[in-house]
């Protein structure tokens, strides 16, 4: 977690122009202005507070993220097609299978992707 006057805009967008991440702000009990208190990369979902006090924060993030910052795909980006093909061939099915619309028209189920076997354990 950084603090909301470091590594970026305090709303909780970033410098490249993208959609305004959830923030957590603190609105003071006197009055004043509310600031925010924690700007996660991936924005904060689900904030308890446990009887001792202890505040924690849910944040979406890659599952073999180290740390906060670290929710980046840094080599062999999946691409989504052939994470769901790879997906679908675990299930059991077949990734080459078409299925027709309403009109007809052959629709593959995942879009050409090709199998990933590096990501089965």
């Amino acid at each position: 977690m950084r603090p909301a006057n470091q590594d970026g805009p305090a709303d909780g967008a970033d410098a490249a122009g993208e959609e305004p991440r959830a923030a957590l702000w603190l609105q003071p009990a006197t009055g004043g202005d509310a600031r925010v208190v924690a700007n996660l990369p991936g924005g904060v979902q689900g904030v308890v507070v446990s009887d001792s006090g202890a505040l924690v924060l849910g944040s979406p993030l890659l599952p073999s993220s180290p740390d906060a910052d670290g929710d980046k795909v840094v080599e062999k980006p999946i691409a989504v097609p052939d994470f769901f093909a790879t997906l679908v061939t675990e299930l059991g099915m077949d990734p080459d299978k078409t299925f027709p619309t309403p009109v007809g028209r052959p629709i593959s189920i995942t879009e050409g992707g090709k199998v990933v076997r590096e990501i089965i354990a």
